[in-house]
Formats: C-alpha cells, sequence, structure tokens
C-alpha cells in the first residue's frame, strides 16, 4: 500500500493565476488567488484617499479553475514571490540633460563595464538625446498605474510693441498693463512598478484670460 501511494498522483481542483496565457501560480481557493493579486498591487496603491488612481496589471492576468498535483499548490506567499521574481531583459534610456556614464548605470543598477559592453560608443561621451541598451529586472507581473491630477497653473503675459512716428525712438511708453492668466491643466501619470513611464496633459481649461502688456515706442 504505502508503493502504491508513491505510485499515486492526486489531483485537486485548484484556482491557478495564468500570465499571459501561461498557468504560473496554483491556489487552493479563488480567495486566495484573489489574495495574491491584492498583495501584488498592494505597494502602489496611491497613499491619498482622495486619488483616482487606477491600478492594473500590465500584463494579462487571469484565475480559472483546473485540477492539479496536489504537491504543486502554493501559499499565498510563495505565489507572491514566484510573480514577483525578476529576471534581465535589455530595454532602451535616452540621454537627459545632467547625464553621464557613471549616474546612468547606477540608475539601473548596472557597471560601467556591463553599460559600454552594451554601448561602446558611451566610452568617449554619452550626448544629449542618444539612445542606449540598459538592462533592468523584469518581475513576472508588473503594476500600472494610470493616475490623473488637476493643476492650476500660470498662463503668462504675452508683450506686443506698436509704434508711433510721432515721438522719438527714445520714446518708450507702457499704454495697457499686462496680467497673467490662470489655467486648469489636467495630467494623467502613468506608473509601472512605481517608476513613471508616461506623464501627459490631457485637457487644458483656461480659467482666466492672460491680458496682453502693449508698450508703445518711438521711431523719430
Amino acid at each position: 500500500m504505502p508503493k502504491l501511494r508513491n505510485a499515486v498522483t492526486y489531483k485537486v481542483e485548484a484556482s491557478v493565476i495564468f500570465v499571459d496565457g501561461g498557468a504560473v501560480a496554483p491556489l487552493a481557493t479563488a480567495e486566495e488567488a484573489q489574495q495574491v493579486q491584492d498583495k501584488l498591487k498592494e505597494p502602489y496603491l496611491p497613499q491619498d484617499e482622495n486619488s483616482n488612481a487606477e491600478i492594473s496589471f500590465v500584463e494579462n492576468v487571469t484565475v480559472e479553475n483546473q485540477f492539479v498535483d496536489s504537491a504543486e499548490i502554493l501559499s499565498v506567499d510563495d505565489a507572491v514571490a514566484k510573480l514577483t521574481s525578476t529576471t534581465p531583459v535589455t530595454t532602451t534610456y535616452t540621454v537627459e540633460t545632467g547625464d553621464n556614464a557613471g549616474k546612468i548605470a547606477a540608475k539601473y543598477d548596472m557597471t560601467l563595464e556591463k553599460l559600454y559592453q552594451m554601448n561602446p560608443d558611451a566610452k568617449k561621451a554619452v550626448v544629449i538625446g542618444q539612445t542606449l541598451n540598459v538592462t533592468v529586472q523584469k518581475p513576472m507581473v508588473s503594476v500600472k498605474s494610470v493616475e490623473t491630477q488637476v493643476l492650476t497653473s500660470v498662463e503668462p503675459k504675452q508683450y506686443e510693441t506698436q509704434y508711433d512716428d510721432t515721438k522719438p525712438a527714445s520714446y518708450q511708453r507702457v499704454i495697457q498693463q499686462g496680467k497673467d492668466g490662470q489655467k486648469k491643466s489636467t495630467i494623467q501619470i502613468t506608473r509601472v512598478n512605481g517608476f513613471v513611464t508616461e506623464e501627459k496633459e490631457v485637457s487644458k481649461e483656461v480659467i482666466q484670460e492672460p491680458v496682453n502688456e502693449i508698450i508703445l515706442k518711438g521711431t523719430q
């Protein structure tokens, strides 16, 4: 009987988490599968309770019921650890103002030697706008947050010059005092695993129109 038990595989129904169509993490119940997803999102939930950030997964994450070997069932913590395990992948980075090779390498937790190996031209210099190959640690599941912020900012006044040919060239006078306006911008900020990947203005509303400042100058 012991030999017979060892030879038999026991199949049990489990709630299996799939990532992009591949079975990754079998959990004992649907509740535990949901706990895993909640724990993955938890570090990226907004701290401000008034925030309207939408949290989702970059990959297609689904849960399906399947019969699996009972020995394959994972605990919630083990499933989280598996789904957050990382592998190095190559991506690109565009050099910005103030960058240097050392700063870029440190940003991506790379050695200078590795950066130069992937980008031989960077040994000479890095210039603004240059595209470099870098490595990042990509988890099996990435969390995306899309937050919408409404900001009020100054809409600067414009300057307009008018000319008077009856006045000397040294003559200059402000004939209309200018005034800055105000605008309300709706900004959408997208983050993946906490890092900003996109920031764009989705709408703009002028609250107060700016008033041009008009300067009169002589031409004689």
